[in-house]
């Protein structure tokens, strides 16, 4: 099941949906392990028979940014539809942060991200900053950006646990408080609505890519490395 994940599609709508665009509110603190050069990551509990071969690994921290290279190869007819479109539109804007090829389905993808002990940021083609989540966040904060392909994007915040509620399936098999966010692009054309969960020791530990049509694919996801 841990091989059978659409950890990459997920890497690749946030690297899609968060370029060019600038977020004022960042996210500050030390520096956590999740972000540590050699960390890995890895998935389980999830929709099924969607990417093979994958794995994920910080390899490289500079400043306080870390490089999180994803690989995998696309096996589901429905994703790989949509992959192919988005490459023949967008391939070329994006080509330094995703890598399709649409004949072997494999894809890769190299995100930035600032993994530290208030929250998580990811960082465009530029190197501006974005906010994915804030380990203080309060239900109703929201995340607005502006990008240029696929316009106004919102992350919302619409739950933030008090007890120990939400079951971490796949992995270590806790119950784990978890900040419930809700991020949506306002033209992109295939994904009505990513929800994702997020952890202060574990970081993103759950994610529901819903797309338009009603079908939806999820996962947990693990980081070997926890923040104390």
């Amino acid at each position: 099941m841990r091989k059978k994940i659409y950890f990459i599609v997920t890497a690749m709508a946030i690297a899609l949906v968060f370029q060019n665009c600038k977020d004022d509110d960042t996210v500050g603190g030390d520096q956590s392990s999740l972000g540590e050069v050699g960390n890995r990551f890895s998935i389980g509990y999830t929709t099924p028979g969607v990417i093979i071969n994958t794995s994920a690994q910080v390899m490289d921290l500079t400043d306080g940014v870390s490089s999180v290279q994803a690989y995998g190869t696309l096996i589901d007819n429905n994703l790989k539809d949509i992959a192919n479109d988005l490459y023949a539109q967008y391939g070329e804007y994006y080509q330094d942060i995703v890598d399709y090829n649409p004949q072997t389905g494999k894809v890769s993808a190299t995100v930035k991200l600032k993994f530290t002990d208030e929250g998580i940021a990811v960082y465009d083609v530029n190197d501006e900053p974005m906010t994915l989540a804030k380990f203080d966040a309060k239900v109703g904060d929201k995340y607005t950006l502006e990008e240029p392909n696929f316009g106004e994007i919102n992350a919302t915040v619409t739950r933030v646990s008090k007890e120990d509620d939400f079951e971490y399936k796949g992995g270590p098999y806790l119950y784990i408080k978890t900040i419930s966010l809700e991020g949506t692009a306002s033209n992109f054309p295939y994904a009505k609505k990513i929800n994702y969960e997020v952890n202060h020791k574990f970081g993103i530990v759950y994610a529901k890519m819903l797309l338009q049509d009603g079908t939806s694919y999820e996962s947990y996801f693990y980081s070997q490395n926890i923040n104390d």
